[in-house]
């Protein structure tokens, strides 16, 4: 890159660290505007005084990539070019592209019995050595909390309260924080990990709740690694850490009957990112329709409030 773009990469990068965003989120948005600048390069034209067809030529360029993906280039890019109005008085746009249009998906959940026979170790299974035990404990933490992968991770064994039944959770994403709930296996198990890292003198309020087996901090693949390597043993196919997420989500919405509750303990500021993580069968449809309608099936006034409540969450 000349030394104009350069000077403006590095600008950026500095802009960037002043925004609360994770490192993997920073260098993501680093590497997209990277490609645009070098996009630039070749057509000799400087970032600031882009035009339009400038800006189709490249949208043309990343045309093959999937919608999402495009529309993710097509967010940064567009936050790029603020910083540059607001730092290097770059001009309008006189046609700003347009997103792409992403086709609905059904939410990635497992089932509750098949849930159930993933957190149910074999009997083949040793399950007496540090490493299996913190495995069977982060497995019973993400779908008793319903908490990101990443999250996990950075979660300090003093975060928890004294009974293991609450934990606090630096949220991900802009820097909230909220309370997770812990139910009886996921405390059970969480238990006799802490029990066993206390034997080795390993426990300290500072340390990480959940340890490498070289005494570190987890790292992403690991936490994926163990989960799927679990999955396949026990289910027989691939589970990732944040189906888990979806299924938490889906199981609370079906027990609840609301989408708010959901969306609190997920902690999403919008609850329209709340319902993409939440699948319904027909089955539920079904038996709220009876719940719900003059003709159904009688039943008592809490089951009739309650299905009318799901109903309206599931419309939100």
């Amino acid at each position: 890159m000349n030394t104009t773009h350069e000077s403006i990469y590095a600008h950026y990068v500095g802009w960037l660290n002043t925004h609360d965003i994770t490192p993997r989120t920073r260098t993501y948005k680093c590497r997209q505007i990277l490609r645009y600048l070098e996009f630039l390069e070749a057509l000799n034209v400087s970032a600031p005084l882009v035009s339009s067809s400038h800006i189709q030529a490249y949208m043309q360029v990343l045309g093959k990539l999937n919608p999402r993906t495009y529309n993710c280039h097509l967010l940064n890019l567009k936050q790029f070019w603020r910083f540059l109005t607001e730092h290097y008085e770059m001009r309008s746009l006189v046609r700003s592209p347009k997103p792409k249009p992403v086709p609905a998906t059904l939410p990635r959940y497992v089932p509750l019995n098949l849930m159930t026979q993933l957190l149910t170790p074999g009997p083949e299974e040793n399950m007496e050595s540090l490493l299996a035990k913190r495995d069977q404990a982060i497995l019973e933490f993400l779908f008793s909390t319903g908490v990101r992968s990443i999250e996990l991770r950075n979660i300090r064994f003093g975060d928890v309260s004294a009974d293991l039944s609450e934990c606090k959770i630096q949220t991900a994403k802009k820097g909230r924080q909220r309370i997770v709930f812990l139910g009886n296996a996921a405390r059970s198990s969480l238990q006799a990990y802490l029990s066993l890292r206390q034997e080795a003198g390993t426990l300290y309020p500072s340390d990480w709740l959940f340890l490498s087996k070289h005494g570190s901090a987890l790292c992403c693949s690991s936490v994926a690694r163990r989960v799927k390597s679990l999955a396949v043993r026990r289910l027989g196919f691939i589970v990732t850490p944040h189906q888990f997420r979806h299924s938490f989500a889906t199981e609370m919405l079906r027990a609840s009957g609301c989408l708010r509750s959901v969306q609190v303990l997920l902690g999403h500021v919008k609850i329209r990112n709340t319902g993409i993580y939440c699948a319904l069968e027909l089955s539920d449809k079904n038996q709220a329709m009876q719940f719900f309608h003059p003709n159904g099936s009688k039943v008592d006034e809490q089951n009739h409030q309650n299905s009318l409540a799901a109903i309206l969450d599931k419309e939100a």
